[in-house]
């Protein structure tokens, strides 16, 4: 059961993303299909990643009962599926968070989201602009 629930709060993190990308877009610049396709593709790809997560979660599970090792194998299986659950949904809310900014800049708690996400937008650009080169 819980890795339904892990995979279904992935699944409604993905869909709150491109709902508000796509009122942020309505707002701002407008639709860009070559955007929303890429954007799409990552969301596929976090589930994914996540579905690979609990498929190790599970196998492990498996392999401990095998190998009397229960406990050890679910820890080792918790962790793998909770740090990828984890990392995607700071993702999913970062963007989010990204996508009121942008459509609601005149909110003080798009003020406060949008310096700060900002901050770590410029850090990561600089980072990727060094390493292209």
């Amino acid at each position: 059961m819980p890795y339904i629930i892990m995979f279904l709060l992935v699944v409604v993190a993905a869909i709150a993303d491109v709902v508000t990308g796509m009122f942020k877009a309505r707002i701002t610049t407008g639709y860009d299909s070559t955007i929303m396709r890429k954007g799409l593709y990552c969301k596929a790809i976090n589930l994914v990643v996540m579905g690979f997560a609990i498929a190790v979660e599970v196998g492990l599970e498996l392999l401990g009962r095998y190998y009397e090792q229960e406990r050890l194998a679910a820890l080792a299986g918790g962790i793998t599926a909770g740090f990828v659950f984890t990392v995607i949904i700071v993702m999913e809310s970062i963007s989010i968070a990204e996508n009121f900014a942008a459509a609601n800049p005149s909110s003080p708690l798009a003020l406060l989201l949008g310096k700060r996400l900002k901050k770590v937008q410029d850090a990561l650009t600089k980072k990727e602009d060094n390493h292209d080169e």
